[in-house]
């Protein structure tokens, strides 16, 4: 996964993904492939060199399965 600073996020082979960010450490994510127009949100928190994702609110398994869970940052 890759997020660029405008928001956008490359997801394997998708581009549509969205992230938009809300307030209280959360962000709406949308446009994941085989959601249709179903947004989740979700809770954000960085440490360590880490970005943990919790659902709040999603009712796209697919999403729900791919976003939730921790990132660790690649140095490109």
């Amino acid at each position: 996964m890759l997020v660029s600073a405008d928001g956008g996020v490359v997801a394997g082979e998708s581009s549509d993904v969205r992230f938009a960010p809300l307030s209280g450490s959360r962000l709406v994510i949308s446009g994941a492939y085989g959601c249709g127009k179903k947004k989740g949100v979700y809770r954000w928190r960085v440490a360590a060199g880490r970005l943990t994702l919790t659902k709040l609110q999603d009712t796209c398994a697919y999403s729900a399965a791919v976003y939730a869970g921790v990132w660790k940052r690649e140095k490109t």
